[in-house]
């Protein structure tokens, strides 16, 4: 088992990557708490983790059957009611095993109970283990607005524990890449060399997952140690978000967050382009590193472009800037500005559904 530290405003969260249960024994066993409460995803295995990574422990189970559909205020009293129902105290720890929905909502619990309990992520897909866990944001999902409930608490230390991605199907795996690529188009194509050499064929080969989070973890330290909160030079990290986290509302989660963020980094691309902060080889590059993932991005059935862009409106990303009648605020690329790579701009509806509309396009054309 390796430790890297993934530092974020200063300060240091361990995380370790294991490639089997057995390493892991001695991190728990050395921990002094009165109760292990692991909150996991239905449809994963915790057998090896409670018999062998918690062997010796007080544990107590609670499955979660949480989805992008129901992550929500409601869902997320049932947990805390539940941990007090199961008896947690303020020297328990919670363990959060699943992917970045579960992880999410237990996260937030945790802040919430006894005003702040200590807490792990144990993240079991590539979207959590390479992103959604190097953030300090919990959050919920209002009726109408995504993440827009919660609060900035960081784990106790972060573990991700190689059996869990085996048999991670490679849908959900691709999907969790998009994160990767972006971090690639943010920093003006760090890391490219890496993707284009990605075998996607034998894609959970463990040498490559080791390098996915370690790089990760490099890359969103460096843009997170002076912005914990992510809300200056970090909202760099919401690229293709605003258009993708729209989809991933109106499909109520029938498409995966890296789809929708994949299909938004492209519109995104687009409209770089168009005012000129990028040159159309750089959209043609956003095409190449998400090859892998087209084909799924043919599955997004094709939205009316006028819903798309009133869910857009709803983004929790208001108040950053000032925003303007008949347009949205969004992060897009500037490689003209070698200091940052990124603005934050106001962009015109008419803009935007064109940039929709071309994306389809795009997306139908790739072979």
């Amino acid at each position: 088992m390796e430790q890297y530290d993934f530092t974020i405003g200063g300060d240091t969260i361990p995380y370790y990557i294991s490639e089997d249960y057995e390493s892991t024994v001695k991190l728990f066993s050395d921990i002094s708490c009165d109760c292990f409460f692991v909150v996991y995803d239905k449809n994963i295995d915790i057998g090896s983790l409670c018999e062998v990574t918690l062997q010796g422990k007080k544990i107590v189970t609670i499955q979660s059957n949480v989805t992008e559909k129901t992550k929500n205020s409601d869902h997320l009293i049932e947990l805390i009611e539940e941990l007090i129902r199961k008896g947690v105290t303020r020297n328990s720890y919670i363990i959060a095993v699943g992917g970045g929905v579960v992880g999410n909502v237990v996260g937030l619990a945790a802040s919430l109970i006894y005003r702040g309990l200590k807490f792990i992520h144990i993240p079991t897909t590539i979207m959590a283990a390479s992103d959604s866990v190097l953030s300090i944001k919990q959050a919920v999902n209002s009726k109408e607005v995504k993440n827009i409930i919660g609060s900035y608490y960081a784990p106790k230390f972060i573990c991700t524990i190689y059996p869990f991605f085996k048999s991670l199907p490679k849908r959900d795996f691709y999907a969790g890449m998009a994160e990767f690529m972006k971090n690639c188009l943010i920093t003006h194509y760090e890391n490219r060399e890496f993707i284009k050499s990605f075998d996607y064929e034998n894609f959970n080969q463990f040498s490559q997952f080791d390098t996915i989070i370690k790089r990760s973890i490099d890359t969103k330290s460096k843009i997170l140690e002076d912005d914990k909160f992510e809300k200056k030079y970090a909202v760099i990290l919401e690229y293709g978000h605003t258009f993708g986290h729209a989809i991933e509302m109106i499909m109520k989660g029938s498409v995966c967050h890296g789809e929708g963020v994949a299909f938004g980094m492209i519109a995104a691309s687009i409209i770089s382009e168009q005012l000129g902060y990028i040159d159309d080889a750089d959209v043609q590059e956003h095409l190449a590193l998400l090859q892998y993932i087209m084909p799924q991005l043919k599955m997004i059935p094709k939205i009316d472009t006028e819903v798309i862009l009133k869910e857009m409106k709803k983004d929790n990303k208001r108040g950053y800037i000032e925003a303007k009648q008949d347009s949205i605020p969004l992060v897009i690329l500037d490689y003209k500005d070698t200091k940052g790579y990124w603005r934050l701009e106001n962009i015109s509806n008419d803009l935007i559904v064109s940039a929709i509309e071309k994306t389809y396009e795009l997306i139908a054309l790739n072979k």
